[in-house]
């Protein structure tokens, strides 16, 4: 017996079928876009605040081990949004593309995309020979895309630094 396939069920999908399934496709991809920009936005802040919390805990290490004063500066005008170093000088300056290694422990290269305002007293930042500040310090970091998005670096008097999500009080 030979079995017969009638046409129509052979056809395949029909246009309004592929119509459907493109619709759905795209509403998909359409969340999944946002979400991995909220994702990278995230991402940015995270290693821009942790960047400055690490260079505030060596900092602070530096001074204790040497017994003496060290600094987070910017390269110009107290704006860290270009980077900042961690030198051993109080006269030193912070030169991001070639540092002067005499005076220069650690250089950090800025997060682009980002915007860090200080809050507090400009800087420099400076830790004494016991790792403590003066002053407390707060630094804003703002998303230059988002302004929503904004993170706030905490150095207490005590010398420890803190990220936390949103703006600074």
């Amino acid at each position: 017996m030979v079995s017969t396939v009638s046409p129509k069920s052979s056809r395949g999908f029909t246009l309004i079928e592929m119509m459907v399934a493109m619709l759905i496709a795209g509403i998909i991809m359409s969340m999944a876009v946002y979400g991995i920009r909220d994702l990278l936005v995230n991402q940015r802040m995270k290693t821009a605040a942790f960047n400055l919390v690490i260079s505030s805990m060596f900092a602070r290490s530096e001074a204790v081990n040497r017994g003496a004063s060290i600094y987070i500066k910017a390269p110009s005008s107290n704006d860290l949004t270009g980077g900042w170093c961690v030198l051993v000088s109080s006269t030193a300056n912070c030169d991001i593309v070639s540092p002067d290694l005499t005076n220069t422990m650690r250089v950090s290269q800025p997060v682009d995309g980002v915007t860090y305002t200080f809050r507090t007293t400009a800087g420099p930042i400076v830790f004494n020979r016991a790792g403590r500040l003066d002053n407390r310090v707060k630094v804003e970091i703002v998303d230059n895309q988002d302004s929503n998005q904004k993170r706030c670096v905490v150095i207490d008097v005590g010398g420890n630094a803190t990220s936390a999500v949103g703006a600074c009080s």
